[in-house]
């Protein structure tokens, strides 16, 4: 009994881990590309910085949070989508009110909080395939079944690698760098990549929703080892937290070069 009780346990945690632990690497590298970029620009051109991606970038961040306000039933009291605040460094803001007496207002806290990861990867990637169609291929292949499937990281690596060497030959092609399409893109993606990140008061505001989504998944997967189900669990978890982490990376890796040439100019500029 106490073999399957610590058993289920350690299934359950690592579910846990497979979930949570590809998106939040992601979403370190997009937060990290974001200060990149905007030290960068504010080195450059100072606070025109950010009315040179802010008229883009803010807009989507919160619309992101109004989104998933309506979708958990959240009430928006304003929302404004740039503004910028040179007393307070505000450039746009949603007040929204919510009972947590409500458990789909308490579990929506949480991903109002972090919306605008999702919304400016959507949005990015949506960007990609508007102007430059052709360029992201989506490798064919099933996801890695847990850390220990050798075959299926093999089989996904193939496929990432032959995925980024097309994007690379296509996006860098003579068609497309004489294109005004691909620098239009790589505009776009730098406004929006710049304010991708949720702020300290997004995560603040967050903080009592993702309890209660670690909480409500901590008893379905309880229910799951219950019912024999626990393996199925532990597959689920991992194929959500890879996919989302599979498509936040994408788009880091768009953000990733654009950091590092707006750093490296900022820097010769300084």
């Amino acid at each position: 009994m106490a073999d399957s009780v610590l058993s289920g346990t350690l299934n359950l945690l690592a579910a846990l881990g497979l979930l949570v632990g590809p998106p939040a690497l992601a979403s370190l590298v997009l937060h990290w590309t974001e200060r990149r970029i905007t030290g960068g620009l504010l080195r450059l051109s100072g606070r025109r910085a950010v009315l040179l991606t802010g008229w883009l970038g803010v807009p989507i961040h919160e619309l992101s949070h109004a989104l998933m306000c309506a979708i958990f039933r959240h009430r928006i009291d304003k929302l404004v989508l740039f503004h910028p605040d040179p007393k307070s460094g505000t450039l746009g803001y949603v007040n929204h009110s919510w009972s947590r007496r409500s458990p789909w207002n308490l579990l929506g806290a949480f991903f109002v909080g972090i919306a605008p990861l999702l919304g400016g990867a959507a949005a990015i990637l949506g960007l990609l395939r508007l102007l430059l169609p052709g360029v992201l291929v989506v490798p064919d292949v099933a996801l890695p079944q847990g850390p220990g499937d050798g075959a299926g990281w093999a089989a996904l690596g193939r496929g990432l690698q032959e995925a980024l060497a097309h994007a690379g030959r296509v996006l860098f092609s003579r068609e497309h760098l004489g294109s005004w399409r691909l620098w239009v893109f790589l505009y776009l993606a730098l406004c929006v990549g710049s304010h991708i990140s949720p702020s300290r008061e997004d995560l603040r505001g967050s903080l009592a929703g993702g309890l209660a989504v670690f909480a409500l998944f901590v008893l379905a997967g309880a229910i799951a080892l219950a019912a024999g189900a626990g393996e199925r669990f532990v597959g689920l978890a991992w194929t959500v937290g890879l996919a989302t982490g599979a498509v936040l990376l994408l788009v880091a890796a768009i953000n990733v070069p654009l950091a590092l040439l707006v750093g490296f100019a900022g820097r010769f500029r300084g």
